[in-house]
């Protein structure tokens, strides 16, 4: 995959749909993103294969315990967490997820083996209509209570 660094007249990235770019965290994680539609400017965080922190095991990276996803890096709205974009990822105590998005996608959080998880709160959107395969597997010390009422399925 090609990670698009085009700026258009307006200082907004220019890319096409499947690219991927770069942005930071509210708390100055780099980020993988992967453009859904170029034409309606929307992405998703993640490129639907690896996690989606640019250096996640840099001991720096780690120290980070929040991640806030933002809703519009580089002019992109943010309306997917994609496949594993997450995965495996222990350390954070808790993830702030943006209200543009509507779909966490198969295993976007899971954890591959054991039990252990440091997470101990996540922020869903109140727009969230699907919660994909494995999403949230093997993370059992926090229980997935605030399930936003919006017609919400889970697969």
């Amino acid at each position: 995959m090609a990670v698009a660094v085009l700026l258009g007249s307006t200082g907004m990235m220019r890319a096409a749909d499947g690219d991927t770019f770069i942005a930071k965290s509210t708390e100055g994680l780099q980020l993988t993103f992967k453009v859904i539609s170029e034409s309606a400017k929307t992405c998703q965080l993640g490129d639907g294969v690896d996690i989606c922190i640019f250096e996640p095991y840099a001991s720096s990276t780690r120290e980070i315990k929040t991640l806030t996803i933002p809703d519009m890096p580089n002019g992109y709205k943010v309306t997917t967490i994609g496949r594993k974009a997450l995965y495996d990822v222990q350390w954070l105590t808790k993830i702030v997820i943006p209200q543009t998005v509507t779909v966490l996608d198969d295993k976007a959080f899971c954890i591959s083996y054991g039990n252990y998880d440091a997470l101990e709160e996540m922020i869903l959107p109140d727009g969230l209509t699907t919660i994909g395969e494995r999403c949230f597997s093997n993370r059992v010390k926090w229980p997935l209570t605030a399930i936003p009422s919006g017609g919400t399925s889970i697969r």
